[in-house]
């Protein structure tokens, strides 16, 4: 019971009325760039991932930086000023994770942060910040702020896209379809 409470306060925290604009600011940011490059490593993992695979449903201009077989820097070679960067990181903060938005500031790109409070160090130079809550009563940090605010964030991305997004997203579907993806 705790846990549902708290996932609850979490998600209703993260999308309060307060945070309405700079949700709706970071929709258009990420509507406006060339690539749009998403990070989140560690536990900031799934969040991450979720958006990504959400996102690359209806837009092909997505980039998932990963640490796999040491790609990670090669990935953030193209960023530049016309991108931008979607990223997550909470307490305790990877440290690769900082150095990428880092990387990414002085290439000129605007970072997206959906983090844990303001003072956290991928917020620094932020073009927007999104702070969610991720208390919980067990070890683990939860995630559900953070899932709220990603899909929020592509829900929005699709309805300021409209019926094309709506047909790119059955166009996907059809082709996952076709390629037995599905049971």
């Amino acid at each position: 019971e705790q846990i549902r409470e708290q996932d609850i306060a979490n998600i209703q925290s993260s999308l309060a009325n307060d945070k309405l604009l700079e949700l709706l600011a970071s929709t258009e940011t990420l509507n406006a760039s060339e690539r749009v490059y998403i990070l989140g490593l560690r536990g900031s993992y799934s969040p991450a991932f979720f958006f990504h695979y959400a996102y690359q449903l209806f837009r092909n201009n997505a980039i998932q930086v990963e640490t796999s077989a040491g790609m990670f820097a090669d990935q953030l070679r193209g960023i530049s000023a016309n991108d931008c960067m979607l990223v997550i990181s909470f307490d305790p903060y990877t440290k690769m994770t900082i150095d990428a938005v880092d990387y990414a500031a002085k290439a000129g790109a605007k970072i997206i942060a959906i983090t844990d409070k303001s003072s956290s160090p991928i917020a620094r130079q932020a073009t927007h910040v999104l702070i969610t809550n991720n208390r919980s009563p067990s070890f683990y940090q939860s995630l559900t702020g953070a899932l709220a605010v990603t899909h929020a964030l592509i829900t929005l991305l699709v309805a300021k896209t409209g019926d094309d997004a709506i047909k790119i997203m059955e166009s996907a579907k059809q082709q996952l379809s076709d390629v037995s993806a599905y049971w």
